[in-house]
């Protein structure tokens, strides 16, 4: 009979393929070369149990820790390192963010809020016409001089944290510039506004919807500007104001296709109507 310790014959091969027996063998004939097992015999031939040993326990479990740990660290990487952000934004681990007001970057893709550089400091944002900070203070100039506070969807010109990006009626780019500005409807009593520092807008608002017609409509008066520094404008709205003078000829203005005047006391005329 062979000695329990070294294995029965019908459990050696599943002993062996643990790589160890339970116990060293003294038995001299033995061909196995046998180390401390993880397979344990029964009392029967036939039956046997299966133990992991405390110290190989904690040790399998730290390597899964570790394998974990990487992983986490593997994806995390990846992941940071798709976030592409364009001019005047910066990534965080997961998506982007614009910069703060009256901040910007001087290049895309930037990794971090301290990349973002102070539009008053940074002379090359100005000059390259992309700093937020110069749009912010013509439409706050709007907001005050229109008067805002009786708007009727007001902004907070108060709060330097808000974007003005994010102001009702203002749409920015993807470089923060603002690129549509639309305040029909909304109150706005004053001069029109000549918008030297909005050259990006590519739609500007300051009528009427004529579905609310005789609700909260703009009371804007003054002569229209020709606003010659605005190139990409398409749609230009300012009916349902109490604009006088003669229509500009908008000669510069190779993008406008739609545009509308109606109901203002204008004079002249107007090719695009």
């Amino acid at each position: 009979m062979m000695d329990q310790h070294c294995g029965v014959a019908s459990l050696a091969p599943f002993c062996e393929e643990l790589h160890e027996f339970s116990t060293p063998c003294d038995r001299k004939d033995s061909k196995k070369v046998v180390r401390k097992s993880f397979c344990r015999l029964g009392s029967a031939p036939d039956r046997f149990s299966f133990t992991w040993p405390a110290r190989e326990t904690a040790s399998r479990k730290e390597g899964r820790i570790f394998v974990v740990v990487v992983v986490l660290l593997s994806l995390f990487t990846i992941a940071e390192a798709q976030v592409s952000c364009r001019k005047g934004w910066y990534a965080t681990s997961s998506d982007c963010k614009r910069c703060p007001p009256g901040y910007s970057t001087l290049s895309a893709n930037s990794t971090s809020v301290s990349n973002c550089t102070s539009c008053d400091a940074a002379s090359a944002l100005n000059e390259e016409g992309k700093c937020d900070n110069l749009e912010r203070k013509e439409l706050i100039e709007l907001h005050e001089s229109t008067n805002g506070e009786e708007w009727d969807r007001k902004w907070d010109v108060s709060d330097a944290t808000a974007h003005h990006c994010d102001w009702y009626g203002v749409e920015c780019d993807d470089e923060s510039r603002v690129s549509e500005l639309h305040l029909n409807n909304t109150k706005l009593i004053g001069m029109i506004p000549s918008f030297e520092h909005l050259t990006n807008l590519q739609s500007l608002g300051l009528g009427c919807d004529f579905e609310y017609f005789n609700q909260n409509k703009n009371r804007l008066t003054g002569t229209i500007p020709t606003y010659e520094n605005i190139i990409h404008l398409e749609k230009l709205d300012l009916s349902c104001n109490q604009l006088t003078g003669t229509i500009p000829s908008f000669e510069t203005l190779t993008n406008l296709e739609v545009l509308y005047l109606s109901r203002n006391e204008l004079t002249g005329e107007c090719l695009l109507i």
